[in-house]
């Protein structure tokens, strides 16, 4: 599924070849991670999702706040190319809205504006 950067055994041919993940590998891994029902389960597929929706790295879906959602979009403040903080608006699939908003029933915000996704 990816390649640790860091692996000495791993040759730099190898890295050039290794492609990222399809749509059907995202829901297979999805479908995986919610099979059992839990809300772990549920948050793990919703930032799988939102990681492939948007690209983000994991440092940026685990800063995530619910209130940063809204409607069909992700505000994304900043960014490691974005260092300036402007942000923007990135699009979310029906099929993320939807895992969203399960998760969100299964496990409410305590502060909607600021409850991490992540945590």
């Amino acid at each position: 599924m990816g390649v640790n950067r860091r692996c000495p055994t791993v040759s730099r041919a190898l890295r050039a070849v290794i492609n990222g993940l399809t749509w059907a590998d995202v829901e297979q891994v999805c479908a995986y991670a919610e099979m059992d029902g839990s809300v772990a389960g549920l948050r793990d597929s919703t930032l799988i999702r939102l990681m492939s929706d948007c690209l983000l790295r994991v440092s940026e879906a685990v800063a995530v706040n619910v209130g940063d959602l809204k409607d069909k979009t992700l505000l994304a403040k900043s960014s490691k190319t974005d260092q300036e903080g402007i942000g923007e608006a990135l699009y979310i699939t029906g099929d993320t809205r939807r895992i969203i908003n399960r998760y969100r029933e299964r496990y409410p915000p305590l502060i909607p504006s600021s409850r991490r996704i992540g945590l």
